[in-house]
């Protein structure tokens, strides 16, 4: 591993391409948490520029260790380039900001000096097409990234992306304002991001593992979601890195879907949800939350054991997410009016239940699925009426619920020799 000490900015000169890899998390920083106080570090460098008077002697400003790792020649043309395994969103905001700040001195009556900001943005390649330097695979911040340099971003664009171009525009604007000799303070400011706002950036060699290394690391940041970690593993042992159309296929781009991001009250994601009650379902066995991502690892080794590759697996995830999202949306028309009654009673712990059934390698008819549903629709209402609650079968009330539900089975057809047992302790 090589380290050297330097500045973002002085990482974008030239053509050079740094790529956030598919194992990354999404852009995740926010006002008040990193925005706010990285522009009063930099303000407070302007400000101890124009006290010494000398950009020499102002002590520099540390904002965190990058990682990268020398990615291999793109065959389509693309300029050299590294994979950013941890710092992404140091390098993400920092290009955001190079673009607001560059606006805001444009509209100061500077434009010399906002194209100075400008000139770190992109990468100009042949037939006049341009990237940017930092360019993240992931979709949805790949759109709003490209969106905000493109031009500046307008009420119409959504996204932490457009939110952060937002802040350091307006930030930027009321700074400038601030000062008769607003060309020399926008210098002092170039001057800052240029030569003062360091950053230790650490070189991997070829043979470590980046998504091992991003995991090591964010151990100890914000922790990273179950989901965040799957994902992570699928990219890894699919070999993605910056394959978008192979990335898709893998990680369906429904799960960037606003859908997914949506918290219960109790801070879980339904894409975490989701998988925990998928895993649930696989496994045969209530899969918590916070073991979702070595559960995940260990079902994905147990497929490599069958010779099953991890598009196997994750072509039957896919399957099962759009059937969860249909079913959570009331739009799955086999598993209505069970599954919406259920749903609306808060009843999710019939998900897995529905996902079992409704599974890519089910062996059970479409008729005998929804028999067994409104088999376990039943088994539950009557639960409540007797007050009853799982594993709290006691006395002759919980012998009479299990007798019934024995029977219920029986009339259904899965009892005897089911092709599958799903125990009710996985509900």
């Amino acid at each position: 591993m090589k380290s050297e000490v330097t500045t973002i900015y002085a990482m974008l000169d030239g053509d050079v391409e740094y790529v956030i890899p598919q194992f990354q998390r999404a852009y995740a920083w926010r006002r008040e948490e990193q925005w706010e106080p990285l522009w009063d570090d930099i303000v407070n460098l302007v400000q101890a520029i124009a006290d010494s008077g000398s950009v020499s002697e102002t002590p520099p400003h540390f904002m965190g260790p990058l990682v990268i790792q020398k990615r291999d020649v793109h065959p389509d043309g693309r300029p050299p380039g590294y994979i950013v395994v941890d710092g992404q969103q140091r390098m993400t905001t920092m290009l955001v900001l190079l673009k607001a700040v560059g606006d805001a001195a444009e509209e100061a009556g500077m434009p010399d000096l906002a194209e100075n900001f400008h000139s770190r943005l992109w990468n100009n390649l042949a037939y006049d097409t341009r990237t940017p330097k930092v360019r993240p695979v992931n979709r949805r911040d790949s759109r709003a990234l490209r969106a905000v340099l493109s031009r500046l971003a307008s009420t119409d664009d959504e996204g932490v992306i457009v939110d952060c171009y937002d802040f350091f525009n307006r930030v930027a604007v009321e700074y400038l304002r601030g000062w008769e000799d607003r060309r020399v303070r926008g210098q002092d400011l170039l001057d800052a991001l240029e030569r003062k706002l360091e950053t230790a950036v650490l070189e991997l060699e070829a043979s470590e593992q980046p998504n091992r290394v991003f995991e090591t690391l964010n151990a100890r940041a914000a922790p990273l979601k179950q989901f965040e970690l799957v994902k992570n593993t699928i990219m890894y042992e699919g070999e993605v890195v910056e394959d978008e159309e192979r990335a898709g296929v893998l990680w369906m781009p429904d799960f960037d879907d606003g859908y997914w991001y949506q918290e219960s009250a109790g801070g879980v994601s339904k894409l975490d949800a989701f998988l925990s009650d998928w895993l649930t379902a696989k496994l045969e066995r209530r899969i918590a939350t916070n073991r979702i991502s070595t559960e995940f690892r260990a079902l994905l080794a147990r497929e490599k054991e069958r010779r099953h590759n991890v598009g196997h697996l994750t072509h039957r995830l896919n399957y099962a997410a759009t059937k969860y999202r249909e079913v959570d949306e009331n739009a799955f028309s086999e598993t209505l009016p069970s599954s919406e009654r259920l749903l609306t009673m808060r009843f999710n712990m019939v998900m897995p239940v529905i996902l079992w059934l409704w599974d890519w390698d089910s062996a059970v008819g479409r008729r005998e699925k929804q028999n067994v549903l409104r088999v376990v629709e039943s088994y539950i209402v009557r639960r409540m009426r007797l007050v009853l609650t799982p594993g709290n079968d006691t006395g002759n009330r919980s012998g009479r619920a299990g007798q019934s539900n024995q029977s219920s089975l029986t009339a259904a057809g899965l009892n005897g020799k089911p092709r599958r047992k799903l125990g009710f302790n996985a509900v």
